[in-house]
């Protein structure tokens, strides 16, 4: 299993899944500040940041498999696991398939808690446009890639927009809303749930928090007033103080 991720720190460990925007590396600030009291994990999915995928698909149930190889890989046997964005939704399936491996889950402006979605990643998912935007965007970005190539040819040039993240558009969504929604198995969650939401998210209603925990038997809900979709900058000690609080902390460590 070729798998890159960040890991340090001491005490119990803690799995972060991140989004479908970036990979593990966009965690790394808020994983060192989460290394003081825990053994932070935090692993690029395949097909972002180092990992790399066999087929560039996005299949909910592979996503499950991967997950669970690597926590048998670094030798985790019960974990507390944190997901954000799609990274939630895959943290709440992840539990419901696995329920003896997590001790406490929390889920991040999380997808999969209800069926609303913003309008434009609906229209964005529609295969037709997705396949219109992604042959336009190839060639825009096979024109950056040769240009980039003459100006600084030793610099590798990234990928914007890597295909799976264009199949995770297709994968979590319709016109009619979101997919891979579980909120008839909300009750089968039996470890101590937390969800967050920013208030402010342009992609899933923040609302769907409350929905979700009248649902989960033993559930906390936050949400930041003035937090989108993504918990940076000034939202950081927030999120580590709700965490940290929820799940209780630890020894104090480095991440590497």
């Amino acid at each position: 299993m070729d798998t890159h991720y960040f890991t340090g720190g001491h005490g119990k460990p803690l799995l972060i899944i991140h989004g479908g925007g970036e990979g593990a590396e966009s965690w790394l600030n808020t994983g060192i500040q989460l290394a003081e009291h825990y053994t932070v994990y935090i692993p690029d999915l395949p097909g972002f940041g180092k990992s790399k995928s066999s087929n560039d698909q996005f299949d909910i149930g592979q996503y499950i498999r991967f997950i669970e190889e690597f926590a048998k890989e670094i030798d985790l046997e019960q974990f507390y696991i944190m997901g954000h964005s799609v990274g939630g939704s895959l943290a709440l399936h992840y539990a419901l398939e696995y329920p003896h491996r997590i001790q406490k889950l929390i889920a991040l402006n999380s997808f999969g808690l209800g069926k609303e979605i913003a309008l434009w990643l609906r229209i964005t998912s529609n295969p037709v446009v997705i396949e219109v935007f992604g042959g336009i965007a190839t060639y825009i970005i096979k024109a950056l890639k040769a240009i980039s190539n003459r100006i600084r040819p030793h610099i590798q040039f990234k990928d914007p927009l890597p295909k799976i993240k264009m199949d995770i558009g297709r994968k979590t969504a319709t016109f009619s809303g979101q997919t891979n929604i579980i909120t008839e198995r909300f009750k089968e969650l039996l470890m101590p749930v937390l969800l967050i939401a920013g208030k402010k998210d342009y992609i899933v209603p923040y609302a769907q928090v409350y929905s979700a925990a009248k649902l989960i038997p033993e559930c906390r809900v936050r949400v930041f007033p003035n937090c989108s979709h993504t918990i940076r900058g000034k939202m950081v000690p927030a999120l580590i103080h709700e965490v940290t609080d929820f799940i209780g902390m630890d020894n104090r460590g480095t991440l590497y």
